[in-house]
């Protein structure tokens, strides 16, 4: 290998850059030991600091001697600074944290740490330091140069017919996949849409445990389906919808791409749309009523907004750009007020409008305006359910973040599934390699997907190429591409450390392949070499997919069908709900008038014996004047009997009828309940 030749192509102001690192380290160091051993802070609360001085150290060096002043202000330049080299930053406090907390605290321990971090922001910080921040070039000129898409040809009309075979082709996939069985089916995604048409949200008391105080709007349509259709038209929509995503994916592909033949750009806008399709999170989601797999449709139509308008929001000045903004981020904003966690690309791609190619006043306008434009669509969907809950609560997410909200009808902890989350920092760096290889850690169920790894390794690689060589001839338009890695990054890395549920990732799954492929087209290869990777991890992704395997059972003529026993005086009935197994798509077939409380879930722990609820449903058997009933799994009597004892009841083994249904797990039993003959 030729060294030499290797490094004559260093540029001179990588090596300067490079000294002023040096310097900017033993700055790092003196504040670092300051902290630590003269005003006795913590590892962790020292380093913030010290890198805080570091960066200013090593900002005012490289505006002297490395690359020269900007033409921004001091205090714009500084701020830029600091801004774009978050991700380095980012990179050194991350090494720096894993190392102090994997080794034994010797007096020399944070000298090495935070020489590690800053070799590991090195190469980040000089790409961003050099072509954002020091730059001498006007702005009008980098807009011009790097940001515009200009012409784009007419989305062709054979994408749409495309389309529409595609959503058939899925609609059937569904049929052939089997009936919705689901957890989350029987848990609450019937229940609480059914609830809600019939007036009924509220009545009954945490029958669909923690998703109790989901939004039901998002489940409307498929309570309405539900009663007017046969089941196989009901999974017939759900997987046309599925399908629908073929074309925001395949517009995005359209405007992004670079290519001048226009067969060529419609082979490979379906080609990209397709593979996103085909991942293991939205195949597994086909014909279900889980809703990743549609509630996606708004995120895409924002990012599909941005691309397609990536002129006007860049480079109009006048109220048009600043419509168009805030117009994109409505659609993100829907679908977030109908499931909370889609939140992630809300933030996402919000934040990455501040580090996209723009002038920085053009990039904070345009964070505010489509973030702006995200809470007008969540207030559309999710305001009014944000106030329910703030009225009934003191909590708008109640029970979600209690933590922060001090709700008393709620633990003050999270109050959602936070047992995907890895824990100690190295864990959640290297997640996605983890889960790659083992879904059962961000899952259920077992599945095998290489899409976001392929992604975000790719994407690594490329902004490290780019330090070395720019791409003359990427395959995608900068500008918007660079925004949606950005925004995809920052999803996923909020997404790791909040939620690390495999799910909720589906819209950024699609995305993955056309992200991949704009990631290898920046990668400083031959064209035809870019090609042939391209079409290979295509093919790779392709054929390696393993889908979940979520519950389905063979098709019935109703998507929900029970048949509950006859039940006297219903309108003084009381059905009490205990066990593991999700009870509330029983309730619909039961006469409108009973009331129904579940006193055993996962949010009426055994240890909160004083919650709210449960004094609630004290007084609620207390003052009943008619019958009370056990609502339970067959096979889980044993338990009804332990959680009934805890209010002084016992059912009557005699008086239980079973019943059950096609997508139950089992048989069910309703049991006539009397006072615990032990009661005092």
């Amino acid at each position: 290998m030729d060294f030499q030749g290797l490094i004559s192509r260093i540029p001179l102001s990588f090596w300067r850059f490079a000294l002023v690192g040096i310097g900017g380290l033993f700055v790092d160091l003196a504040v670092l030991y300051a902290g630590l051993w003269g005003l006795g802070l913590s590892w962790f609360s020292a380093k913030v600091i010290s890198f805080f001085a570091a960066a200013t150290f090593t900002w005012w060096m490289n505006r002297q001697y490395t690359f020269g002043k900007s033409n921004k202000s001091l205090l714009v330049e500084w701020a830029s600074f600091l801004a774009t080299n978050a991700f380095g930053g980012f990179v050194n406090l991350s090494v720096y944290t894993a190392v102090v907390t994997q080794f034994h605290p010797y007096v020399w321990l944070p000298a090495v740490a935070t020489a590690m971090g800053s070799l590991g922001g090195l190469f980040f910080n000089y790409l961003s330091s050099k072509h954002l921040v020091f730059n001498q070039v006007s702005k009008l000129e980098i807009l011009a140069k790097d940001s515009r898409v200009g012409e784009i040809p007419p989305f062709p009309r054979i994408l749409y017919l495309v389309t529409c075979l595609v959503c058939l082709a899925f609609g059937a996939t569904a049929l052939w996949l089997g009936m919705d069985a689901s957890w989350g089916l029987r848990n609450y995604h019937w229940y609480n849409g059914w609830a809600y048409v019939n007036s009924l949200t509220g009545r009954d008391g945490l029958v669909s445990q923690l998703a109790s105080f989901y939004n039901p709007l998002v489940d409307v349509p498929y309570a309405l389906a539900v009663e007017r259709l046969p089941a196989r038209a009901v999974g017939f929509l759900l997987g046309m919808l599925h399908g629908l995503n073929f074309l925001p994916l395949s517009a995005i592909a359209w405007q992004l791409s670079t290519l001048a033949n226009t067969r060529h750009r419609l082979i490979a806008s379906a080609t990209l749309a397709a593979v996103g399709l085909c991942g293991a999170g939205g195949l597994s989601e086909v014909g279900l009523a889980s809703y990743d797999n549609v509630l996606s449709l708004g995120v895409l139509t924002s990012i599909l907004l941005v691309v397609a308008n990536w002129d006007k929001i860049v480079h109009e000045s006048n109220i048009k750009g600043v419509a168009w903004t805030a117009m994109a981020g409505i659609p993100v904003g829907l679908v977030f007020g109908l499931k909370q966690p889609l939140a992630i690309y809300g933030v996402g791609l919000t934040a990455a409008f501040l580090i996209a190619n723009m002038t920085l006043p053009r990039r904070i306008l345009a964070a505010f305006c489509f973030g702006f434009g995200v809470l007008v669509g969540f207030a559309l969907t999710g305001g009014y359910w944000a106030v329910h809950l703030w009225k009934a609560f003191g909590n708008p997410f109640f029970p979600n973040f209690n933590q922060i909200f001090q709700s008393p009808w709620a633990l003050p902890i999270p109050n959602y599934d936070t047992s995907f989350i890895p824990q100690g920092l190295v864990a959640k760096i290297l997640f996605i390699f983890r889960f790659s290889f083992d879904s059962r850690l961000c899952s259920e169920t077992v599945f095998r997907d290489f899409r976001l790894l392929s992604l975000i390794t790719l994407v690594l690689l490329a902004a490290l190429a780019r330090v070395w060589r720019k791409q003359a001839h990427p395959f995608t338009h900068p500008g918007p591409t660079v925004w949606m890695l950005a925004a995809g990054l920052a999803a996923f890395a909020i997404w790791v450390p909040l939620f690390s549920i495999y799910r909720y990732l589906i819209p950024l799954e699609m995305l993955a392949p056309l992200l991949s492929v704009a990631a290898i087209g920046l990668l400083p290869w031959g064209k035809r070499t870019r090609l042939g990777a391209a079409i290979s991890l295509l093919a790779l992704l392709t054929v390696s997919t393993v889908p979940a395997d979520w519950i389905r059972v063979p098709w019935e003529d109703k998507a929900i069908a029970v048949n509950v026993p006859d039940v006297p005086q219903p309108s003084e009935s009381l059905v009490l709900l205990s066990g593991h197994e999700p009870l509330s798509f029983l309730i619909p077939a039961f006469p409108k008038s009973m009331r129904f409380y579940r006193i055993d879930s996962t949010f009426t722990l055994p240890d909160e014996s004083e919650a709210k609820f449960r004094s609630v449903f004290r007084e609620a058997i207390r003052i009943n004047r008619g019958p009370i009933y056990s609502l339970h799994s067959a096979k889980e009597g044993h338990e009804a009997i332990r959680k009934l004892a805890e209010y002084s009841l016992e059912f009557d083994k005699t008086s239980c009828r079973e019943f059950s249904s096609p997508i139950g797990t089992g048989a069910y039993a309703l049991c006539l309940t009397r006072k615990l003959s032990t009661a005092q």
